[in-house]
């Protein structure tokens, strides 16, 4: 182990001292339980061959991998819930442990930032840009499965196509990433030919290249093998097996309809989200077990219904399906992500912030989980944390979408920042009656009454009939009375300089 202590779901190991601890309390650990997780420690990131270990631990001696099986039980007895995604079997091969990687002990170390660039189309079609985008957003999400890089989040890579792109340098600079990915695609007869290269952003240098000629039904299978060959340029002694997940559909087609349907669920206009679900259903029609399309939809049916102002049995249905999502695919962090996302629209506070932290453990450097767990622990009135959370995220997804910023926006409210909350609600791409009623608040706690009766009065004219209060706590997902009754006094104060606006 590099480190003398190392953290682990709450938990500190200290293998100088011999001791586990949490929060100062020595936790009594059989001995050879502890030399046990001592070895995985020292390995962390790796798999380790039940063989590597019987040697490790009982040298010299005929002992059963029964033995093994005790230790990994006493240690998640004794460690509870949050150390299961560290402590992890994997069939056939071994045991890992991963530890925290968004805080880890003697933190500082400096790790390579990639971002993987969108793809051109090669000649195969406009008809199948949205499967070549998913392809690049699987291999993305495959590479900030490790621990041992950044990844650029796809919003932010996305903001540079091929074609009109800025030199390696310009692009690497813009978005923090010291080396790109870059790859053409092309399909014709049944099969892909992908051609991708590894350059080194600064100087253009090209550090990797290759071609991939594959079968359709072989897509999942090059998205990992592409993956790995970029992992084993940047970071030495990195375990495969972590990429060696089930692919994100059983066939092209369902694979097809779930990227399209997420294609639709990012953009804006009338019906298209109603048409993300349409394909999230055609791609379950296809693949019954295809878990990302059953997550996606269940949060399609949520957006469609409104969010957190939905009807409670949408909701609940919801969170079942994506619990069904994760009885599939239980390592899919996206599936966690978007239980959290629901849980916090049923106020189950607690709930959401343990599926998001979840999530976060199984995909360290998705930027979206980063944000969204940032904006629950704001919501649960740990507002400057938030902020510290939503900060990573910013980081690692520099073109962001705006619901970051609103999101960021309304944990400033929180911590009566208003000045910093104004700019930002008032940067908004659309009118949205929701954002339009924090900016109203948000001038009017600042004193600007002039503006905000004249922001609130374009969401009254849009909702003439509706109760305030009632409006502000359903589109508001509080934990605490406090944190409501801040937000719903700025809105009543918009709301009376707008009933006395002159004329």
């Amino acid at each position: 182990m590099a480190n003398a202590t190392i953290e682990i779901g709450g938990f500190r190991l200290d293998a100088a001292a011999g001791t586990l601890s949490r929060e100062g309390a020595v936790v009594p650990v059989r001995a050879k339980t502890f030399a046990f997780l001592t070895y995985l420690a020292r390995h962390h990131g790796r798999v380790v061959p039940r063989d590597e270990l019987l040697e490790a631990l009982w040298p010299g001696l005929h002992v059963t991998e029964d033995s093994l099986t005790q230790c990994m039980s006493e240690l998640r007895r004794l460690m509870g819930p949050e150390a299961q995604p560290m402590l992890r079997t994997v069939p056939k091969r071994g045991y890992l442990l991963a530890p925290d990687p968004v805080a880890p002990a003697g933190a500082g170390q400096v790790f390579p930032a990639v971002a993987v660039l969108p793809f051109a189309d090669a000649g195969s079609g406009e008809a199948d840009r949205a499967l070549i985008d998913g392809m690049v957003e699987e291999i993305t999400y495959g590479l900030a499965r490790f621990r041992s890089i950044v990844v650029i989040a796809r919003a932010s890579a996305f903001a540079f196509p091929p074609g009109d792109r800025p030199s390696p340098g310009e692009v690497g600079a813009r978005l923090g990433a010291e080396f790109l990915v870059e790859g053409s695609v092309s399909r014709a007869d049944g099969r892909f030919r992908v051609t991708v290269t590894l350059l080194h952003a600064p100087t253009g240098r090209r550090i990797w290249g290759d071609r991939f000629d594959i079968a359709e039904q072989d897509l999942f299978a090059m998205n990992v093998e592409i993956a790995i060959s970029i992992i084993s340029r940047l970071v030495s002694n990195i375990d495969q097996a972590v990429l060696r997940n089930p692919a994100p559909a059983a066939n092209l087609a369902a694979f097809e309809n779930f990227v399209r349907g997420l294609a639709f669920l990012r953009g804006y206009g009338e019906g298209i989200n109603a048409r993300a679900r349409d394909h999230f259903r055609r791609a379950i029609e296809i693949d019954p077990d295809c878990a990302l399309a059953h997550a996606y939809l269940g949060l399609s049916e949520v957006i469609i219904a409104d969010y957190g102002c939905a009807p409670r049995a949408v909701l609940e249905a919801a969170r079942e399906r994506i619990a069904l999502a994760i009885a599939l695919e239980p390592e899919e962090a996206r599936c966690h992500r978007l239980l959290g996302l629901v849980q916090l629209y049923l106020r189950e506070h607690e709930a959401a912030e343990r599926a998001l932290r979840h999530s976060l453990q199984l995909n360290p450097y998705d930027a979206d989980t980063l944000c969204q767990l940032g904006f629950v622990v704001a919501m649960r009135g740990r507002a400057e944390e938030g902020l510290a959370w939503m900060d990573k995220a910013v980081a690692l997804n520099p073109f962001r979408p705006y619901w970051y910023d609103s999101d960021r926006a309304e944990a400033l409210y929180m911590l009566e920042r208003y000045d910093e909350a104004i700019p930002i609600l008032l940067a908004a791409p659309r009118q949205e009656l929701f954002l339009e009623i924090w900016l109203a608040a948000a001038l009017a706690m600042v004193d600007d009454l002039p503006r905000a009766a004249e922001v609130f009065g374009r969401f009254r004219r849009d909702m003439p009939e509706a109760d305030i209060d009632r409006r502000c706590r359903d589109w508001t997902e509080f934990e605490h009375g406090r944190d409501a009754e801040r937000f719903i006094e700025g809105v009543r104060r918009a709301e009376r300089a707008w009933l006395r606006r002159p004329g």
